[in-house]
Parts: structure tokens; C-alpha cells; sequence
């Protein structure tokens, strides 16, 4: 499923993969938290919401390319692709904006 974020449930939250092992992943409404085991990681997920920002261990990310950061694109149906990159943090979250799709 990582490999095609797009075959995942329409409108659901979705982590679907990882280079690490994961440990534990909460789902909220409009969020997403979850710890790896290893530091240095790539996750994949599909989300029914636009991040608004993405922290590791409290700290932000950006939205960049390259480096520690993470990139967004929309799916069909409303949904975001959203790939994350993180280098020296284990526990990471993804928080929606205050305004939602409709």
C-alpha cells in the first residue's frame, strides 16, 4: 500500500508504511501520532485531512524535498498523499488545519 497511496480507503486516515518498525499510532480527528523505532525514518500515509504541520519529538518540520521535512499531494476524492522524513526523532505527529474538507 505504500507504494500506491491511492488504493488505500478513500476518507480514512491511513499510515501505510515505514522504513523503521512502528511502534504505536494513535488516530484522532484531524490527526495522526506515531512512534518508530528507529530515529531515522521515511513513513507514507494517507490522510482525509491537509497537514497544517508536522512535528518530530515537538519539533516542526518543513515541507521541503529533501532533508528532514515531509511533502503533501492530493489523491482523488478529497484525500492527501503525505511523505515524512525524520533523522533524529522517533515520536512523530500530523495535525490538520482548523478547516476541513467538505
Amino acid at each position: 500500500m505504500a507504494a500506491l497511496p491511492e488504493l488505500a480507503p478513500e476518507g480514512r486516515d491511513h499510515l501505510l508504511g515505514s522504513t523503521s518498525v512502528v511502534q504505536s499510532v494513535t488516530y484522532g480527528r484531524g490527526r495522526i501520532a506515531y512512534r518508530t523505532f528507529d530515529n531515522r525514518s521515511r513513513e507514507v500515509l494517507r490522510l482525509s485531512f491537509q497537514p497544517a504541520r508536522v512535528l518530530a519529538n515537538g519539533r516542526s518540520l518543513r515541507r521541503s524535498a529533501a532533508g528532514d521535512g515531509y511533502d503533501v499531494g492530493p489523491l482523488p476524492g478529497g484525500d492527501f498523499e503525505v511523505y515524512v522524513r525524520h533523522q533524529s526523532s522517533r515520536r512523530i505527529e500530523v495535525e490538520g488545519s482548523a478547516i476541513k474538507k467538505a
